[in-house]
């Protein structure tokens, strides 16, 4: 099953993780991509024969918006930062309609957070103007993986 998705992601600057704007979209307009038949042709000079027609075809928008965040359920420090950056994201207007989805990592470490503790330093459950699912995983094993994208393929379904 292939995913109609964007992607867009903000790091908080620990192993080289850039910091990112959120995302800017036109809402307003399509956007277009030149379809194969207005590529120049090959050797000799030749023109593709649809060459310079202008044929363009619309880019269909993501039908659900998924903001993936990867929590360190080690870092207990950086959760409340954590938790205002995503609120502080969820109430931009690209996102309104996104669905949230906590990737809990590390859960392979001794004395990591659980999933319903990072869900309470994150404060969820007063996100009521999103869906938001938090998933305990292992990135070294991908434990917990499988689970997130089952999570995800339900709401790209649903839409």
């Amino acid at each position: 099953m292939m995913f109609s998705a964007q992607s867009h992601h903000r790091g908080f600057g620990q192993r080289g993780q850039d910091d990112h704007p959120l995302p800017v979209s036109d809402q307003g307009s399509c956007p277009h991509v030149a379809d194969r038949g207005q590529q120049r042709g090959a050797a000799g000079g030749e023109k593709h024969p649809l060459s310079g027609v202008g044929h363009r075809r619309p880019v269909q928008p993501a039908q659900q918006l998924i903001v993936i965040l990867v929590v360190d359920s080690t870092d207990r420090a950086r959760l409340t930062l954590t938790k205002d950056e995503l609120h502080r994201m969820l109430a931009h207007e690209d996102l309104q309609n996104a669905a949230v989805l906590v990737l809990a990592n590390k859960q392979d470490v001794k004395g990591s957070m659980t999933a319903a503790e990072i869900s309470r330093c994150l404060t969820l459950d007063a996100i009521s103007t999103h869906t938001w699912h938090v998933q305990a995983c292992c990135g070294l094993t991908g434990e917990g993986l499988t689970a997130c994208l089952d999570w995800m393929r339900s709401k790209v379904v649903k839409s």
